[in-house]
């Protein structure tokens, strides 16, 4: 998906803006953070595996709990409920303009590298005729069209290769979410 002309989106942890945090992760050491749904990618997996590739367990290296929405993260930091929380980037964008939060009741303390946005997927035994025909179809969708017929911000869709969700899967293998098939 391409949401606001952009094939990418970032994880990220927030955290109260009072907080002199500084050096992260190094600052926060102690303070209470809550993670996202263990489902979530941006705000479960990527950032467990940033950890575990530093050597680090952040349920040992924060007051940790998880199971969490996005939406209850942000809120949880911005009424000071936890110090730090995941999110991902378009979600808090969405959440301070729709004035669910002021912009100045969080701050972003750690941002991913690029991942790919929202994906169409098919099960493998679909036909390849049709697989053809989908692909074909979601990428003819130009930015007037996807105005008219996604969600908002969302303005079309480009072609993605293994390569793209590579990250993602490094991560789910490495924290053994996915295994080798």
């Amino acid at each position: 998906m391409l949401y606001q002309g952009r094939p990418t989106y970032h994880a990220i942890i927030i955290a109260r803006p009072d907080l002199p945090i500084t050096r992260f992760p190094e600052d926060a050491q102690g303070r209470s953070i809550s993670f996202a749904d263990a489902g979530s990618t941006s705000g479960w997996l990527i950032p467990h595996h940033w950890f575990m590739t530093r050597g680090m367990d952040p349920r040992s290296f924060f007051r940790y709990r998880d199971g969490a929405s996005h939406a209850a993260n942000v809120i949880s930091v911005a009424s000071g409920q936890v110090d730090l929380a995941t999110d991902f980037d378009r979600n808090l964008a969405a959440m301070i303009a729709a004035g669910r939060i002021r912009q100045d009741q969080v701050k972003v303390v750690w941002r991913s590298d690029p991942l790919p946005n929202d994906a169409l997927a098919v099960r493998r035994d679909v036909d390849l005729g049709l697989k053809s025909a989908i692909t074909q179809a979601a990428l003819a969708i130009t930015e007037a069209q996807a105005l008219q017929v996604m969600p908002p911000h969302y303005t079309g869709r480009v072609a993605a290769t293994p390569e793209t969700y590579a990250p993602i899967e490094a991560a789910g293998r490495a924290l053994g979410r996915l295994s080798v098939t």
